[in-house]
């Protein structure tokens, strides 16, 4: 029975487009992991989600086409709190189309959260368009190693846009570096060859 599941592992299904529909519950599932689902587009939808009271760490990695991991559901019109009351580790790792977590502007609610882990989501600039309530949140982790210091301001919303605004700038110094020093030092280079 999937109500008594409690560690659910993903991989390599090219043609998943679709992780959990609605009438199935994982009340108990404990720990989630989804990697290199390509036609996979979200995970759930926010009445899903609901049913997830024990999910304590999440992990998406590979899946090229996720843009969100919690879509509004259509059929959902009245706002309700999302509640991750033990998710405690969010970790989203090369997601090319991610825009967001979580699509809705419910609230949610992360009463455990510690650290999310970020790497090479390329398009997230924001983690929800609603309230967000994770008052154990320390940062958000951009390297593989655990070992270096998590990226923090204020709370989790405004971290994932600095850290997106932290790209665009280094983005654009490394443009601006090599159209002023990367095509002279190339010049130079080939002139002394």
């Amino acid at each position: 029975s999937l109500v008594c599941l409690h560690k659910l592992c993903v991989s390599s299904f090219p043609r998943l487009t679709t992780l959990v529909h609605s009438a199935l519950s994982f009340s108990n599932l404990k720990q989630l992991s989804i990697k290199d689902c390509q036609e996979l587009k979200y995970l759930f939808t926010s009445s899903t989600a609901r049913t997830l009271v024990h999910l304590e760490e999440m992990s998406i990695m590979q899946c090229e086409l996720v843009e969100v991991i919690l879509a509004k559901g259509l059929e959902e019109t009245t706002s309700e709190v999302i509640r991750f009351e033990r998710l405690n580790t969010i970790n989203l790792d090369s997601l090319s189309s991610l825009s967001c977590f979580y699509s809705g502007s419910d609230t949610l609610l992360l009463s455990s959260l510690i650290r999310v882990i970020i790497w090479e989501c390329p398009n997230m600039k924001i983690f929800s368009q609603g309230v967000i309530d994770a008052k154990f949140f320390l940062g958000i982790q951009v390297s593989l190693d655990p070992n270096e210091d998590l990226f923090f301001y204020q709370d989790l919303n405004t971290t994932v846009k600095g850290m997106f605004q932290r790209q665009v700038k280094t983005l654009f110094e490394s443009i601006h570096y090599y159209f002023n020093y990367g095509m002279n030092a190339m010049f130079f280079t080939i002139n002394f060859i």
